[in-house]
């Protein structure tokens, strides 16, 4: 492992502090602003790694979040969001050479992503957390183990528990709507 993967994996582990933290925010715009913060030291991680589609999915993170950490749902930062999201990721893979299960599951991850900026966008606390839960942690932990970040596969795990314990902590309906 070079110097520049090791910094990489370093930046994946304050990612991680930051996500595992932004479910226990009871407000949204807490929730956004430390997503945002996750992704950016993500975003990093990805990079000094070399998994360029994980980068610029991180990247589109950082803008959805800073986007949606105001409580106005208007239909425009949906759509920017969903088009930031798919024309990074579209872009990224036409210049990176994954193939095989690596571009299986880059495409399984985009998938998700794209569900989870209309499940943000929605602003439902609850739902936000479940659909990390089963769909976006699961996705992250696959792409995570094939590009080997260790930050991202114990961040993906951490955030799975840490949205349990919200949970447990304010019930399942204890979170902004």
């Amino acid at each position: 492992m070079t110097y520049t993967e090791i910094i990489g994996q370093g930046f994946g582990i304050i990612g991680m502090l930051c996500y595992i933290f932004s479910f226990q925010a009871k407000k949204n715009y807490l929730y956004f602003i430390f997503q945002s913060l996750g992704a950016t030291f993500f975003a990093l991680n990805f990079f000094l790694i070399g998994a360029y589609t994980g980068f610029a999915m991180n990247v589109v993170n950082i803008i959805r979040s800073l986007l949606l950490s105001k409580s106005d749902r208007k239909l425009w930062k949906f759509l920017l969001a969903e088009f930031l999201c798919i024309g990074s990721v579209a872009g990224s893979l036409a210049l990176s050479p994954e193939t095989g299960i690596h571009l299986v599951f880059t495409l399984i991850t985009l998938a998700a992503q794209s569900f989870a900026v209309f499940v943000l966008w929605r602003a439902n606390g609850t739902h936000i957390r479940y659909n990390q839960l089963f769909l976006l942690s699961p996705a992250w932990l696959a792409y995570d183990i094939l590009n080997f970040t260790p930050g991202g596969i114990i961040c993906e795990t951490s955030c799975m528990i840490s949205v349990i314990v919200s949970f447990v902590r304010h019930g399942k309906e204890g979170f902004e709507k």
